[in-house]
């Protein structure tokens, strides 16, 4: 898709089970391989989609308190699961920011 659309910038993937052989594919086409594991703190300083299918709720959670500012939140899109799922399970964290989140959402 990057070799079609050239402005597409530069592609990071971060998979906990990714394998070596997975890493080198997808080097091979032209991505880059994040090697550590920021448990979901990556701050957007550009234009990010964030492709994030069945994650755990704390990595939302993490994604959005380190992006928690006008700036940052205008430049990213989160492809994954519906939150209205996690809000079923809000009340197990009460503390947390996404419980907050969750407060401001009309469901309807």
């Amino acid at each position: 898709m990057k070799r079609k659309i050239d402005w597409i910038g530069n592609i990071e993937v971060f998979d906990p089970i990714l394998s070596a052989t997975e890493s080198r594919v997808l080097e091979s086409f032209g991505c880059s391989v994040i090697k550590i594991n920021e448990q979901g703190r990556r701050r957007v300083v550009k234009p990010m989609l964030s492709f994030m299918p069945h994650c755990e709720a704390f990595l939302y959670e993490n994604l959005l308190e380190v992006n928690w500012e006008k700036h940052f939140l205008t430049n990213m899109v989160i492809l994954g699961n519906r939150f209205s799922e996690y809000k079923k399970h809000a009340s197990v964290a009460k503390d947390s920011m996404l419980s907050e989140f969750f407060q401001g959402i009309s469901w309807n």
